[in-house]
């Protein structure tokens, strides 16, 4: 690895400690969330790969702005990538297919994942439905930062391959998140839509980007009564 690049991660991972120590003390309201990702990563030459399901967990952060306005922001590892079975041509000299003449094709699994350490800042909207019901809408972007890549080939010697020895540009994520949620009591049901935004391929021909709906569900710690009072 790279020992700018090293260091780099290494700052990033110290900021967001810090980040989340920050939340912790001085947030209005503080939760612990998880949930389902349901991701895809396009291709600029064809969209072939198809969803891939993974986790995401971590925590959340609100900070009250103005009446019915929130600033929401957290942090949480995110795991985001894709699925695909092309076909891949066979040719009787490799090992373990035989001696027959000619070639032939077959199916090859593909599953390429990212884990990554991934900050959302958000404004959110909230509407108060009762005392203890409240509908929100949210939008912001959002920023991650890649811990590891693990790629499986079917039939590959590279099959559990996991490795980040790529540009500096595929590690960093960058994306717009939108989303809904409602809230009852301590616990907040939601459903959010990152687009990616950032090339995070290591070619010059053709660009990818991570495409990620998620489902999940937050249990709040903190929930002051000043946070209510603003709805």
């Amino acid at each position: 690895m790279n020992p700018i690049l090293k260091y780099l991660k290494a700052g990033l991972l110290l900021l967001a400690v810090l980040l989340l120590g920050y939340q912790c003390v001085n947030a209005q309201k503080f939760g612990i969330q998880g949930g389902l990702n349901i991701s895809k990563a396009t291709n600029s030459d064809g969209d072939y790969a198809r969803p891939l399901s993974a986790l995401h967990f971590g925590v959340v952060a609100e900070f009250p702005l103005v009446r019915k306005l929130f600033f929401t922001t957290g942090l949480s590892y995110s795991v985001k990538g894709y699925k695909v079975n092309p076909a891949i041509a066979v040719t009787p000299d490799l090992p373990g297919y035989g001696s027959n003449f000619g070639s032939f094709t077959e199916p090859e699994s593909v599953r390429q994942s990212t884990g990554y350490l991934e900050i959302p800042a958000n404004l959110a909207y909230k509407l108060s439905l009762s005392d203890k019901l409240n509908l929100c809408f949210y939008a912001g972007p959002t920023f991650g930062l890649g811990l590891y890549r693990k790629l499986i080939w079917s039939k590959s010697t590279y099959n559990n391959f996991k490795t980040f020895d790529l540009n500096p540009k595929e590690r960093f994520d960058f994306g717009i998140n939108v989303g809904t949620a409602i809230e009852i009591n301590n616990l907040g049901f939601g459903i959010n839509y990152i687009e990616g935004l950032k090339d995070i391929s290591n070619t010059t021909y053709y660009k990818m980007k991570n495409h990620v709906l998620q489902i999940s569900a937050t249990f709040f710690l903190r929930n002051k009564d000043k946070a209510h009072q603003m709805l």
